[in-house]
């Protein structure tokens, strides 16, 4: 995250030279330097929130399967415990 800040500063000094060597007034440069600061805020804001969300596991982690069974009238209920049972089982032996 060091090098982040670094970058995130690094940046910010670029705008302030750029500015400082452009003919807009005072004023101007101050409002371009607060808009350009503010944008930076929001991506480096936006990166950090993506590499934690990323990089960062669950406790206990989970899978969930959702199905949907339609059956043509012919089938047997026996089918569908058999394939909830396997379901089960395999939901327990994942614990």
């Amino acid at each position: 995250m060091a090098e982040l800040e670094e970058l995130k500063r690094r940046k910010l000094r670029q705008l302030e030279l750029r500015l400082a060597y452009s003919n807009l007034t005072e004023p101007l440069k101050q409002t371009r330097f607060q808009s350009g600061q503010q944008d930076m805020d929001t991506i480096f804001t936006k990166y950090l929130q993506w590499i934690e969300d990323v990089m960062t596991t669950e406790d206990t982690p989970w899978v969930q399967v959702v199905a949907a069974l339609v059956g043509n009238g012919g089938g047997s209920h026996d089918e569908f415990s058999r394939l909830i049972g396997l379901l089960k089982s395999y939901g327990q032996s994942a614990r």
